[in-house]
């Protein structure tokens, strides 16, 4: 899912990048991977069924917004009632068919309920070997190397310039070095942080001692929550899906939104309903009370499967000292190297 933040600064460096300055690498970014939404901000003027509280952008997504699913619909009429502001969850699903810049096509959404766990078989996903990878081995000085796991970065001897990667063949076993003028670590935050630290990259976050910076303040947004609703005359057939789309609230997100004082509370969180991971083999909702097992639960799964929605909340994990990935887990992946250990 791509999505734009409320707030305005981001936190580099020097502390005085402006959102301005980011948001044409956005646009770049929801251009290349065909993302599907509605703005809210345009170059300061609100938009009608987009995010309202979302930063100024330039020109709207490249894509329209993906069709709602039913419960989507019945969320939306309820939000708008009670004077929230209701919008289409941005995602990286073309709505349509697509052709990027670089020239990669993506087909449209089909809505077939299997894209957040699989592969895409319209090619409608903003994936890397639809967007950017065809482009990149059109080019003569790149080369793909596939079933292979970095499980080090190459020091010089001051430790602190990267020469290159020690990694694995997984289908052979074979251990390799690769020199390199230059290596990008683009594996997520964790799996980043995690090869830091295998590699002695840096000081390791201490939490006891607050000393070190590597893994130090990491954050996630977690779930924090949901409800599951009944409806004997509704029928929502779950497995018609995406895995990003649905329609969401910002309402109670950023701080300067709504007033916490009463709760004694800082952070915030959208609210979503969407429509993902409904096939039917895997997604059982059933009413509280239901036996777990045999044949009530049977006739329960068969009733309500068609007949549930669900409304869930993404929370603020708000940064505190306690917040980091560390080593010193137990656990060691195949190649025997410890596992990093994420406190949140």
């Amino acid at each position: 899912m791509a999505r734009r933040s409320s707030r305005q600064t981001c936190r580099c460096r020097t502390g005085r990048c402006r959102y301005a300055e980011l948001e044409p690498y956005y646009d770049k970014f929801e251009r290349t991977a065909g993302v599907s939404g509605k703005a809210g901000n345009l170059r300061g003027a609100k938009q009608d069924g987009g995010n309202y509280f979302e930063q100024p952008r330039d020109r709207d997504y490249p894509l329209p917004a993906l069709e709602p699913s039913y419960s989507q619909v019945l969320f939306w009429d309820a939000a708008s009632q009670a004077g929230y502001h209701p919008f289409p969850r941005p995602c990286a699903n073309a709505s349509r068919a697509y052709t990027n810049p670089d020239g990669s096509r993506l087909g449209a959404c089909v809505y077939c309920g299997h894209c957040e766990r699989f592969g895409c078989e319209a090619n409608a996903k903003g994936s890397p070997h639809i967007t950017v990878i065809p482009k990149a081995m059109a080019q003569s000085t790149f080369e793909l190397r596939t079933h292979s796991w970095v499980t080090k970065v190459m020091l010089d001897s001051t430790k602190k310039k990267a020469t290159g990667v020690a990694y694995t063949d997984v289908s052979t076993g074979q251990e390799y070095e690769q020199p390199a003028a230059m290596v990008a670590l683009c594996a997520y935050a964790i799996n980043n942080v995690h090869l830091m630290l295998l590699s002695g990259i840096g000081t390791p976050y201490d939490a006891a001692t607050q000393k070190g910076v590597v893994g130090r303040n990491y954050c996630y947004q977690p779930g924090g929550g949901g409800v599951t609703m009944f409806f004997e005359d509704k029928i929502f057939n779950p497995f018609m899906a995406t895995g990003a789309f649905g329609v969401a609230l910002d309402d109670f997100h950023a701080n300067d939104q709504f007033d916490r004082t009463a709760m004694g509370a800082i952070g915030g969180a959208t609210i979503n309903v969407g429509q993902s991971n409904g096939r039917p083999i895997g997604y059982r909702p059933v009413p509280a009370g239901t036996p777990r097992w045999g044949a009530e639960w049977k006739k329960a799964t068969a009733k309500w499967y068609l007949r549930a929605m669900n409304i869930g909340v993404t929370a603020s994990n708000m940064p505190n000292r306690y917040n980091c990935v560390r080593p010193g887990s137990d656990v060691q992946n195949v190649f025997g190297q410890p596992l990093a250990a994420a406190h949140l």
